[in-house]
């Protein structure tokens, strides 16, 4: 229920509508928002007041859902991971299109501290001619639900992979040339038949080389971010709460910690799974969770 608090309060938009399978969130929905609550697509997109429906669904459910929604004229926010192939989002950009309507993906951690600090850094030009970007996200522990189903789009690469690939490209500045991975299945193989380590080296056409490291069967946390560059390095340290990091620029005058970046949007993170504004993530085996806002005015 993290999008209805979130924008329960946000001016220009009112919340009409919860539509889930799972008749425990319906019934907590009508509780504690006195909302319309139904259990099939269908009733969202078929009603006339609705402009704009958020998707946080199993990911191998976006692109059919998000199509449906765009071609009943709904505009469309789809949680990350946008989809399972390149095929899927060009018909859900296309759909778009072709309804005029608008289609964006939350990706809700771009405005984590690390994430923000680090990006400040490599702006500040501190570090010279940046070579190389390393990211990890490392711990001990399973998944469950959906997220531990290669058919529903599981995994801790599509998870925690999907934040890490893009704050990659917000990163980089350039075009991704060349992509390798590393998939490998250890330790939680009788409850999750996706992979549970993940290793992807990418180069860019400007030469700048990186690695994104995830999964659930290490027992150290790789640091956060490694930025190396030419007159300085960046290193945000790991911290059980995503997100947050002790980080610091090692160069000619030695160690200097690097005070943190708020966010902008100053929305506070959760501590366990943290979510800005429109970030969320199904429980479970909850197959279906959109919330469907109507636009009262838009300044």
């Amino acid at each position: 229920m993290h999008h209805c608090a979130a924008l329960r309060d946000v001016e220009g938009f009112k919340l009409r509508a919860i539509c889930d399978t799972d008749p425990a969130r319906r019934e907590q929905a009508s509780r504690e928002y006195g909302l319309r609550v139904c259990s099939d697509l269908g009733a969202v997109i078929s009603d006339d007041a609705i402009d704009l429906v958020v998707f946080i669904t199993p990911h191998h459910v976006h692109a059919p859902q998000t199509v449906e929604a765009l071609s009943a004229g709904k505009h469309v926010v789809v949680e990350k991971a946008m989809c399972l192939t390149v095929r899927e989002a060009d018909e859900m950009i296309d759909s778009g299109a072709r309804a005029g309507r608008m289609l964006t993906v939350h990706q809700n951690r771009r405005e984590d501290r690390d994430v923000l600090t680090a990006r400040s850094v490599l702006e500040s030009g501190a570090l010279g001619e940046v070579y190389r970007i390393e990211s990890a996200c490392n711990y001990h522990g399973p998944q469950d639900g959906w997220r531990a189903r290669r058919a529903a789009g599981g995994g801790y690469l599509y998870d925690a992979g999907g934040h890490l690939a893009d704050q990659l490209v917000q990163m980089a500045g350039s075009r991704v040339a060349t992509v390798y991975a590393d998939l490998q299945k250890r330790i939680w193989t009788d409850g999750m038949d996706t992979e549970t380590y993940a290793n992807v080296q990418v180069r860019f056409e400007n030469g700048l080389t990186a690695e994104l490291d995830i999964g659930g069967i290490m027992w150290f946390r790789k640091p956060r971010f490694l930025i190396m560059g030419e007159q300085g390095t960046f290193t945000a340290t790991a911290h059980e709460n995503f997100g947050e990091a002790d980080c610091f620029l090692h160069d000619a005058n030695g160690l200097t910690p690097v005070k943190s970046i708020e966010s902008p949007s100053g929305v506070d993170q959760d501590p366990g799974r943290s979510d800005s504004i429109l970030g969320s993530r199904c429980v479970g085996d909850c197959f279906v969770t959109v919330q469907a806002y109507v636009k009262m005015s838009m300044a």
